[in-house]
């Protein structure tokens, strides 16, 4: 589910500075979608974009991060052109999706994981970790260019 236009002008002025804290519920040990999260807030310090690729629909990408007795988020975004979706799993469990995101055409492009981030445009999601070692699968679902690419970040509650 996309966030609201007022969540989304909050993320864009966020993005020009880099590094973004936010303040985050924490729901169990895996993985829940930004739409479906209540509980105990805290404060989130978000690190640097790192990249992906993928090969089509059911390309898969595998991450091994640890967040701290807080827990975390990692953010997902899709990136170059617009239309590719991604389901997000925790040890073999899908968590959920990124947003709906239309193909919008060879015409909108964006390499910068910020502008792809806070921009509808893009299918994105945040979604949050409790604390410990996760394995993290980012898998392709929808991919209307046959391949591309997009970035992930994360961040432990501080």
């Amino acid at each position: 589910m996309k966030e609201s236009l007022s969540r989304r002008r909050l993320l864009q002025q966020a993005a020009v500075g880099g590094s973004i804290a936010w303040t985050v519920p924490i729901i169990s040990s895996a993985l829940t979608p930004v739409a479906a999260a209540t509980g105990s807030a805290c404060t989130v310090s978000m690190g640097g974009w790192n990249s992906f690729t993928f090969t089509g629909v059911g390309s898969t990408t595998t991450l091994t991060r640890t967040y701290g007795a807080g827990g975390g988020a990692i953010d997902i975004t899709d990136a170059y052109l617009t239309g590719d979706i991604f389901d997000i799993s925790v040890g073999g469990t899908s968590c959920g999706q990124t947003s709906a995101a239309p193909n919008l055409g060879r015409f909108v492009w964006t390499n910068n994981a910020n502008t792809a981030y806070a921009d509808a445009r893009w299918s994105s999601g945040r979604f949050y970790m409790a604390a410990g070692t996760h394995t993290i699968t980012i898998t392709t679902i929808i991919s209307p260019w046959g391949s591309g690419g997009g970035f992930w970040r994360d961040g432990n509650c501080v």
